[in-house]
């Protein structure tokens, strides 16, 4: 027990490291700036290594530092998953900060925080609905919702839900409409997230760059500039459902697959998930079912 003592300083030290500097990491763990300074001083000469560049303003971790940080973190996890472990699923403690934004994440998945919300009154929720990509570990966020395909990270993924992307347009925007991919101009196509269309069908792929006048990453948008005649969009199915039931969006080359829009969670890499965490995540995907029985699968993204 007497090493126990060596334990001193870690806490000062993660939070010095994810706030960026000592001073926001004294204001998150309420004590004082000298008392984190004083403290990550002490972690380093036990260890005698320097685990952080300080400057007048910001900290960074040196090669040591990232490594050792990575282990911290797996420790803090380990002991907040024994307490919680402790406790009953009901007694669930602590705050989860969560972000995501678009159509789908406001109509479907933000109610259901709030479901889980009533469910652990031990649990605070803080949500951030935006469509920007946030830099989880350095804003501190516990978990965000990310629309495929994800690029290369370290970070732990797990399929939420995937929709058939349909292409879409209003009945007057094409006098005869397109029989082949070919037909389209890609200058009358509006383009979502500033993807390509791709277009599948019996071993024929092709793709399209749209380049229309309207580029958007709200679906509700294109949406509504297809049904105003602006010109063609290619969409996840629940976007124009409808419009289409109501006549004013026909589907384009139904015969041909444009593939679907997956969204994924996404947490940092941790051998021990705090239980609250865990215990989200496992409500989220129980709560979706992915489309035409595909499983959510817990993977790594691939590294570059």
């Amino acid at each position: 027990m007497e090493k126990l003592g060596n334990l001193r300083g870690i806490i000062e030290f993660v939070a010095a490291a994810e706030a960026g500097s000592f001073s926001a990491a004294a204001r998150q763990l309420g004590v004082s700036v000298a008392h984190v300074s004083r403290r990550v001083a002490a972690l380093e000469r036990d260890l005698g290594v320097q685990l952080l560049k300080r400057s007048t303003r910001s900290s960074a971790l040196t090669e040591q530092g990232r490594a050792f940080h990575r282990s911290c973190r797996d420790i803090l996890g380990a002991l907040e998953e024994a307490r919680d472990a402790a406790r009953s699923a009901r007694q669930l403690r602590g705050r989860i900060r969560v972000s995501m934004g678009g159509h789908y994440a406001e109509t479907v998945l933000a109610p259901l925080l709030g479901e889980f919300a009533a469910l652990h009154p031990g649990i605070s929720l803080e949500l951030e609905m935006t469509s920007r990509i946030v830099r989880l570990v350095e804003e501190d966020f516990d978990l965000v919702v990310r629309v495929g395909p994800l690029p290369s990270s370290s970070l732990v993924s797990r399929r939420l839900a995937g929709f058939p992307l349909l292409t879409l347009a209003a009945p007057a925007l094409y006098a005869v409409p397109p029989a082949h991919p070919r037909d389209l101009d890609p200058k009358t196509c509006l383009g979502l997230h500033g993807r390509r269309w791709v277009f599948d069908r019996a071993g024929e792929r092709l793709t399209l760059h749209p380049e229309g006048r309207v580029q958007s990453n709200s679906g509700t948008l294109l949406v509504q500039a297809a049904v105003a005649g602006v010109g063609a969009i290619q969409v996840p199915s629940y976007s124009g459902a409808e419009e289409v039931a109501a006549g004013r969006l026909v589907q384009l080359l139904p015969d041909w697959s444009a593939g679907e829009l997956e969204f994924f969670l996404v947490y940092p890499e941790q051998r021990h998930l705090p239980a609250r965490l865990r215990t989200l995540i496992d409500f989220m995907l129980d709560r979706v079912r992915p489309p035409r029985g595909v499983p959510s699968r817990p993977r790594s993204s691939p590294r570059s």
